[in-house]
């Protein structure tokens, strides 16, 4: 079995774009003998066709198209591996935070993103729960920090827009109590600022009963019947 080259590839994928060896010879930088001559040895290799050649043109024959998602994904590989390792390794390890709402989403997703581009002992990762929304943003100790915003937030990169909204139970009905039962975030000074306030915009007379740090407690209130409580809707289970 004859190995495939990538050059070969390439010049296939070029041709396959511009319909043409003229085309794809400039798009590659090669001659449009060369390009031709790479075709002809992709095909002998394969033992295939694929390309049926027109007045005009080039078209994919059967076996083209059927290579086609085949070639893409190769040279997509190809270059995957050049970036990865011809990145320089960093200076330092890496510091990346993120808010304990989103860990258990977010982590198991984006630690294989680092981990292809960098070693793992590269990389420190923080945990954190529920800061005052800008205090982690504006940290310079980070490298990256992935947080909560505000509507009005226009100096950052927004990720996702993700409600905070106030969450009852169903079987424990904690809304229906007068006045309403809440849990609130200890250090979270937009809870303070923004979600408590919320409450007298509506008219909704409250009383404290749970104070926390942390959405997985938030959750235990609200399922345990303690309290209904602010939770980001993609953390509500």
């Amino acid at each position: 079995m004859i190995p495939l080259e990538s050059d070969l590839i390439r010049s296939f994928l070029a041709v396959a774009e511009f319909g043409s060896e003229t085309a794809a010879a400039e798009h590659v930088g090669r001659s449009q003998s060369a390009v031709s001559m790479q075709i002809h040895r992709l095909e002998a290799s394969l033992g295939q066709p694929l390309f049926v050649r027109h007045a005009r043109g080039m078209g994919l024959s059967l076996r083209g198209v059927q290579f086609l998602p085949y070639a893409r994904r190769l040279t997509a590989l190809l270059d995957e591996a050049a970036l990865a390792l011809r990145e320089k390794p960093p200076s330092r390890p890496l510091s990346f935070a993120i808010v304990s709402d989103y860990a258990d989403a977010i982590l198991p997703r984006i630690l294989p993103v680092f981990a292809a581009h960098f070693p793992m002992d590269d990389l420190v990762v923080r945990c954190i729960a529920a800061p005052p929304h800008t205090a982690l943003a504006t940290a310079t100790d980070f490298d990256l920090a992935i947080t909560h915003g505000s509507a009005n937030d226009t100096a950052h990169e927004v990720l996702c827009v993700d409600p905070m909204v106030w969450v009852t139970s169903a079987r424990h009905a904690q809304h229906l109590q007068n006045p309403v039962p809440i849990g609130r975030y200890h250090s979270s000074d937009w809870c303070r600022d923004v979600v408590l306030p919320s409450l007298a915009l509506q008219g909704i007379e409250w009383r404290e009963v749970f104070v926390c740090d942390t959405v997985s407690s938030m959750q235990m209130a609200v399922q345990s019947g303690l309290a209904v409580v602010p939770l980001a809707r993609s953390t509500i289970p």
